[in-house]
């Protein structure tokens, strides 16, 4: 009796010992966190720089990258960003707004480290679209303009355009192409200088509501007086 009782406490001990030996070892987990800023501002097609900080007690190389990035409005192409551990890199993000609606935008950025699936985090980015004051004059078709040589008035049917650089350009208006770039927070505008027919034409001008006055220049001397109209 005496040794089937010792017989059945040694094989307890085996089979614990055993089931101990099998259990698989917990990988290491690696711990971080990383802070970005809450949001980007574009005006226009551009591009601009995230910056992503890792905070971490470890020695390891991290690595950041963006995921789930609204269609069409916004890409990047480079591979996964090294960053160290209490360091700071940079993430390129690209914003095209041909197809884009002024708003608020959500993608994701993502950190990890290589080879550990389970030390991955993830934060919400805001990319927002807030177009200049130009853009609210995009679909203005009409003109009026007045040469000093004769002082006679014309109506003009004209196309604006809101370009890739957060300008507004204006065709229609006289026999070359306009382009304006405004002071939002003044009301003003300033035209991009050109040559033509060999005269230095420049401008500038007035945001009233919703038209432009313009004064364009030759050579420094008062050459026209305009608007870009609604209507």
């Amino acid at each position: 009796m005496k040794l089937k009782f010792l017989l059945s406490i040694f094989a307890l001990v085996v089979i614990a010992s055993c089931k101990k030996e099998d259990d698989p070892k917990q990988p290491e987990v690696t711990l971080f966190a990383f802070t970005i800023p809450d949001s980007l501002v574009f005006q226009h097609s551009e591009t601009q720089l995230l910056p992503v900080t890792v905070q971490s007690e470890s020695d390891k190389v991290f690595y950041a990258t963006f995921e789930e990035l609204p269609p069409y409005a916004f890409g990047h192409f480079a591979d996964d960003t090294p960053i160290e551990a209490n360091q700071t890199g940079n993430l390129e993000l690209d914003f095209y707004q041909t197809q884009a609606e002024p708003g608020t935008y959500i993608g994701k950025v993502r950190v990890s480290v290589p080879n550990e699936n389970n030390a991955i985090q993830y934060k919400d980015i805001k990319l927002v679209y807030r177009p200049n004051c130009m853009y609210d004059f995009r679909e203005h078709v009409y003109g009026q303009i007045t040469f000093v040589s004769n002082g006679q008035l014309q109506n003009k049917t004209i196309s604006c355009t809101y370009n890739l650089e957060g300008e507004l350009e204006v065709s229609g208006l006289t026999t070359y192409d306009v382009v304006l770039n405004a002071d939002c927070d003044n009301q003003t505008v300033t035209m991009v200088p050109l040559i033509n027919n060999g005269f230095y034409m420049t401008g500038s001008g007035q945001i009233e509501g919703n038209e432009i006055a313009l004064q364009i220049y030759s050579d420094g001397t008062l050459h026209s007086n305009s608007r870009i109209r609604l209507q």
